[in-house]
């Protein structure tokens, strides 16, 4: 019993921070968690990106390929005595930072000045509020989405805009499960302020904004063409298939493209095709299969 005792438990990793990056970079990462040895093994659902520990616990780094393609990964933390759960990391090709203190007030929100990009934050603190300044003209549309709940972080996430005015113009709590999405077009040429708080999840007797190393999120902005679905949802291979565009900042009437005809894959019967509507965007895929599309 005593020699059991002084066995070490399987590590615990709840959460990486940042929980993304961009391809052929490399970030200093956290690892949030309980971890009795130090560093642990690690388990990695790709080949394309590679993690070193420093000696300090908890603290890291991550390589990401230059030829790592867009998309989630798993990573695990294991020892002898078992393995954590797996944690979400995201590569992107979308410009990323890290939200950086004092940014509570749209008065001192941080500047971003190119779209689109993504934010990788934290509510480090109950009560915490980060707010990011964009500059919008008259007319344009902005695409706001936080990734947190879907992440496995500990906030139940809002998301506002505020005008120069201090004024709310746009508000979203729940839309991918506890995940905010919101679309705003700007009335005016002015200065607006992205702001991102939450509460405790799961929730707590109290109502009240909460903050912590768990309460992680990546914000996505886009200013660009932002591509929501198409319609069909899903082309057929060997047939010219006309599709339209449905979403924000896209050329008005909606665009129509035909795809032409293409050959069965050997390998699957749903092979995506990947559409770009502007350099430097992400891809969307739209499902190719064998079946009639009606």
């Amino acid at each position: 019993m005593f020699c059991s005792s002084l066995e070490a438990k399987p590590p615990t990793l709840t959460h990486l921070y940042p929980a993304g990056g961009n391809a052929g970079s490399e970030i200093d990462l956290e690892f949030v968690g309980s971890f009795d040895d130090w560093p642990p093994k690690i388990w990695l659902s790709t080949s394309d990106l590679t993690v070193s520990f420093s000696d300090k616990k908890g603290d890291g780094k991550i390589k990401i390929d230059e030829t790592a393609l867009p998309g989630p990964r798993l990573i695990r933390c294991y020892n002898a005595e078992g393995s954590s759960v797996p944690c979400f990391f995201i590569v992107s090709n979308t410009p990323e930072s890290l939200e950086k203190e004092p940014n509570d007030h749209p008065n001192k929100a941080t500047p971003l000045t190119a779209l689109p990009t993504v934010v990788n934050g934290r509510l480090s603190k109950r009560g915490d509020t980060d707010s990011f300044r964009i500059d919008l003209k008259k007319g344009q549309w902005l695409i706001a989405e936080l990734h947190a709940y879907r992440l496995r972080s500990t906030v139940d996430p809002l998301l506002q805009i505020v005008d120069s005015d201090g004024i709310k113009v746009a508000f979203n709590h729940d839309h991918y499960q506890l995940d905010p999405f919101l679309t705003f077009q700007a009335k005016r040429d002015d200065t607006f302020a992205v702001q991102v708080l939450g509460f405790d999840y799961p929730a707590k007797s109290d109502v009240r904004l909460g903050g912590g190393k768990s309460f992680i999120y990546r914000l996505k902005l886009n200013s660009g063409p932002y591509l929501a679905h198409t319609y069909p949802l899903a082309l057929q291979h060997g047939k010219s298939n006309p599709v339209r565009f449905e979403g924000w900042n896209l050329i008005s009437p909606a665009s129509e493209i035909t795809i032409p005809d293409m050959p069965v894959s050997p390998v699957s019967n749903t092979d995506p095709f990947v559409v770009h509507l502007d350099k430097g965007t992400s891809g969307f895929n739209i499902p190719i299969s064998p079946h009639p599309q009606l």
